[in-house]
Formats: structure tokens, sequence, C-alpha cells
């Protein structure tokens, strides 16, 4: 195999490896928001006013929902992305390239479906970061309005303001709402695994054959 072909499985790994690693990021930050809500629920109860503890409840609600998009949208990804993993195993274990460990073992697909597997964990990955940084801050959001609304005993007006105040705060500072820094910084990667299987695996099966 040349050295170009070498560097070309290289970061191809790399690439993948880069992905494992923001795929367990935005698993841990789903996890970490999941524990924040239940805690919320768990310490709802302690407001006094009923009226500022149930608009703290639909706000709660309204998150939840919105939580739930985001981890189907992660297990999509989750899916697509080991498909593709197995579907690159495959192909490096045709060239003779052993894979390492983090591919993992998962059912092979043709190499057909990389491009489009790949292409797509990317983009929903980038996407998944977003969501969970705007669910982040306003789930602390809440849970920092529902302490003040208990210590304070807040009325219901009270509250409903907060809440309005913190809805415009945290629609106005989303970063990138599109995603699309993440995105492409994503494209390099995932031109490179394309490569590596639409143009090096012919050509090193060419050469096999010939040997």
């Amino acid at each position: 195999m040349s050295n170009a072909v070498d560097w070309t499985v290289d970061k191809a790994l790399s690439a993948i490896k880069t992905l494992n690693a923001r795929a367990q990021s935005a698993q841990n930050t789903i996890r970490a928001n999941r524990a924040a809500y239940r805690e919320a629920l768990l310490t709802l109860p302690s407001v006094p006013d009923l009226g500022s503890r149930e608009a703290l409840r639909a706000r709660l609600r309204d998150w939840i929902h919105r939580q739930v998009d985001v981890e189907n949208r992660f297990n999509a990804f989750a899916s697509r992305y080991l498909a593709a993993k197995a579907a690159v195993k495959r192909f490096l274990e045709s060239i003779g390239v052993s894979p390492p460990a983090y591919l993992g073992a998962a059912p092979l697909v043709v190499p057909a479906a990389v491009y489009g597997g790949l292409a797509i964990a990317f983009a929903v990955i980038a996407t998944i970061y977003t969501l969970n940084a705007s669910q982040t801050r306003g789930l602390n959001g809440i849970r920092q309005l529902l302490e003040t609304a208990r210590e304070r005993n807040w009325t219901a007006q009270e509250t409903a303001a907060a809440l309005k105040s913190l809805a415009e705060a945290t629609a106005s500072t989303t970063p990138d709402p599109l995603g699309l820094k993440a995105t492409l910084e994503a494209a390099l990667p995932l031109l490179v695994i394309g490569a590596v299987i639409f143009f090096v695996g012919p050509m090193l099966q060419r050469r096999r054959v010939a040997a």
C-alpha cells in the first residue's frame, strides 16, 4: 500500500474516531439534561404558590417535548452511524487493513450505503450539538427561576413575567441556530472517507488481483 493510500486510510480512521468522541459528548449532555430535568420535577412541589408552580410545570413540559425530539434524533443518528462504521470496517478488512477496536461490531451493509450514512451522521450530530446547547441553556434558566420562585414565594404573575423574559433571552442567544459551522467542519473528513470507499478501494482491489 502506498504512502498516499496509508495517509488516506489514516485520515478516514481519524475522522471516525473524532466523530465517536463527538457522539459520546452529545450523549453525555443528553443524559445530564435528563437528570437535571428529573431533579427539577422533584423540586417543583416546594414552590409555595400554586399558580407559579403550574406555570413552571408547563414550561418544563414544553422543555421535555423538545428534549424527546433531541433524543430521537440522536437515536436515529446512532443507528445510521453504526451501519456506516460496519461498512467501513468491512471495506478495510477487504483491503487487508486491520480495523481498530473502536469501529465495533455491527451488521454489515453494502459499501454504497457508506457515503450516505456518514453524510447523515455528520449533519445530524452537528444539529444535535446545537439543540443540546439550546436545551441546556433553557433548562438551566428554568431551574434558576424555580429556585427563585420557591425562595421568594413569587406570585403567578411574577413567575409568568420571568418565564417570558427567559424565553426571549434564550431565543436571542442561540449560537449558529442552523448548525452550519459544525456541518461545514464535518465536510472534509466526510469527503476523505468517501474517497477511501469509492476511489482507493477499487484501485487496491485491482492491485491485489494483478498480484
